[in-house]
């Protein structure tokens, strides 16, 4: 694959980016290709989709024999606002009602080896904070996750998840993945804090053979401290969406 992973230039200033980047065929997971796979990189925003996820197994929706709780409306609004609009209030709502330690225990459940969260989203005049790493193996194990439990036989489990895939294809942000085209449906998160551009993606989620693909991206640059350079950087990450999407679907088609 290549797909322009040169330093980017603006205004005569290189600066070197770091991926970590998998792409997934799912149900079977047949790998499709890798950059740096498990390089441990903040998630940012990312790490919504664990709190939303964790939202839900909290409820224990699908436990046998057990009654299947609800969101109440507080909640079901937080989450809402924290993936369509990447609301950081509304993620600190959650973080407190859930705790920070059965968030991060819920990623310990799933198999998310490197993906943890330090606490709450933390907003400056000028600044985002959010002390969350992750990796894109440990992310599309959790968009598998997603996926595995919108196909569950258990009603409830499977509305649950299929809502939080609608909120996935509605969510604001649509210049990374979500910038594919009307035809391709792509339930993805997006985060974007200092250096960090990511997005991951289901891209056709409700297709017998959806892909998955995440790229998360890090460099030392700020949007409120050079703007040239965020810009070249959200450039050049949107040109690697659309490349690693079309490098995916050219080799998980047959023959």
């Amino acid at each position: 694959m290549h797909c322009g992973l040169r330093p980017i230039d603006a205004n005569g200033t290189q600066v070197d980016l770091y991926y970590s980047v998998e792409a997934l065929h799912w149900p079977n997971k047949r790998p499709l290709f890798a950059l740096d796979p498990d390089k441990v990189l903040p998630a940012a925003s990312v790490a919504k989709l664990l709190i939303a996820v964790a939202s839900l197994e909290t409820l224990n929706l699908g436990a046998s024999g057990a009654s299947h709780n609800r969101l109440d409306r507080s909640q079901s609004s937080a989450l809402r606002k924290m993936i369509l609009v990447s609301d950081n209030a509304a993620a600190n709502e959650l973080i407190g009602w859930l705790t920070v330690r059965r968030i991060n225990d819920t990623a310990a459940l799933l198999g998310l080896t490197s993906t943890h969260i330090g606490g709450l989203f933390i907003e400056t005049e000028r600044d985002v904070h959010a002390s969350a790493l992750t990796t894109a193996t440990d992310c599309n194990k959790l968009l598998g996750y997603i996926l595995m439990q919108s196909r569950s036989r258990d009603a409830f489990q499977r509305s649950a998840y299929r809502s939080l895939i609608d909120l996935m294809i509605d969510q604001h942000d649509r210049r990374f993945f979500g910038s594919l085209g009307r035809v391709i449906r792509v339930a993805d998160k997006t985060g974007e804090i200092h250096g960090e551009i990511n997005d991951v993606a289901i891209i056709n989620p409700f297709q017998e053979r959806p892909l998955i693909i995440s790229m998360l991206a890090y460099g030392p640059f700020n949007v409120y401290e050079n703007s040239v350079l965020y810009d070249a950087a959200v450039e050049r990450v949107s040109a690697l969406a659309r490349c690693l999407y079309g490098a995916a679907a050219r080799e998980a088609t047959p023959g």
